[in-house]
């Protein structure tokens, strides 16, 4: 089954790409963050939670809970920064760890890891204007080389 929402993903993204030469659309609104939601809960075999949920997407059976944000590389988009983390500087944290996941043009896994909630507070950047915290590019690499961190890319091409 996993290979088979891959397949349809990648006919998704071409079809996206040629409207997008044609004209027909500006932007790449898509399925990006439910897609990775769903292989993190595949490799990690949690729940996913309903959207509502506040503070974490995913809930595996020993009480972990997971946040999840992606992001699609296009061949013109290389910013590595994730979406808005909200309520991160709350006295008890809503998740366990983020899962950062990058998919490439054609949605192939190419970069994830497993961050612990410690690392994501002490790198992450407040933004008022979002009222939320923000790992861009640069805060995303003192995440990375951080020894806390593990990479899971591997473990997410294999759901694919």
């Amino acid at each position: 089954m996993a290979s088979e929402v891959t397949d349809l993903l990648r006919k998704y993204a071409n079809t996206l790409e040629k409207l997008k030469e044609m004209g027909v659309v500006q932007t790449r609104n898509s399925p990006v963050g439910d897609y990775a939601e769903w292989l993190v809960a595949k490799a990690f075999n949690c729940k996913r939670q309903p959207p509502s949920t506040s503070g974490y997407d995913l809930l595996c059976d020993n009480g972990t809970r997971y946040q999840v944000k992606a992001r699609w590389l296009g061949q013109d988009k290389p910013n590595r920064q994730l979406s808005i983390i909200r309520n991160l500087k709350d006295t008890k944290p809503t998740f366990d760890f983020l899962i950062a996941v990058y998919f490439d043009n054609t949605f192939n896994v190419t970069d994830a890891h497993k961050i612990p909630h410690t690392i994501v507070k002490k790198c992450a950047n407040f933004s008022s204007y979002q009222n939320g915290h923000i790992l861009n590019t640069t805060g995303m690499k003192a995440v990375i080389d951080d020894g806390a961190v593990e990479c899971i890319t591997k473990l997410l091409q294999d759901a694919q």
